[in-house]
């Protein structure tokens, strides 16, 4: 038995939904006075911090993460944990696409990848931690979903091959 009802997950969503639309929000209010980097801007926005009542450090990351996230950039299936985690990267709106964990955005930004090959380690390395979720699934599985689910993986690998320009006859091994 559980010791939260379906009814408190529920609103536990809408909260943390909630959070995530804020702290973007606040970002983006940022951004209407400070929208690049310029001198002084860390004194600007600790100021701002103080008049606000909250710590420089969460007002920086709000902005910034605002500032390199454009609107039409931002997913709706990632927390706003995942864009802040991935805000640095030249490859956040590729990364984006799948749905991330906080830790694994962590994991994958940790790495800063700069280049194509990055990048493309990067998938492999998420379909590597998704592998590690449907493991324990594949036992229940019957032998067509399991198929299914080997020809998804199958085109994941495409994909992070193609992007890093490796040949695809490699995955006839997979």
């Amino acid at each position: 038995m559980s010791l939260y009802s379906p009814e408190q997950v529920k609103r536990g969503k809408e909260l943390a939904s909630e959070i995530d639309k804020r702290q973007f929000e606040l970002g983006d209010l940022i951004c209407e006075f400070l929208p690049e980097k310029s001198t002084g801007y860390t004194s600007v926005l600790a100021s701002f911090a103080e008049a606000i009542g909250h710590t420089p450090a969460f007002t920086i990351v709000c902005w910034d993460t605002a500032r390199k996230w454009p609107k039409t950039q931002r997913s709706r299936t990632n927390s706003y944990g995942v864009h802040a985690a991935l805000r640095n990267l030249d490859g956040r709106f590729e990364l984006n696409r799948a749905r991330l964990t906080i830790a694994q955005a962590r994991e994958l930004a940790r790495r800063k990848p700069t280049s194509r090959i990055g990048l493309a380690m990067n998938y492999a390395s998420s379909a590597k931690m998704f592998l590690r979720r449907i493991d324990p699934l594949m036992d229940q599985l019957d032998p067509g979903e399991i198929e299914r689910v080997r020809a998804t993986l199958r085109a994941i690998a495409t994909e992070a091959l193609s992007m890093a320009g490796a040949n695809h006859n490699r995955l006839t091994a997979v």
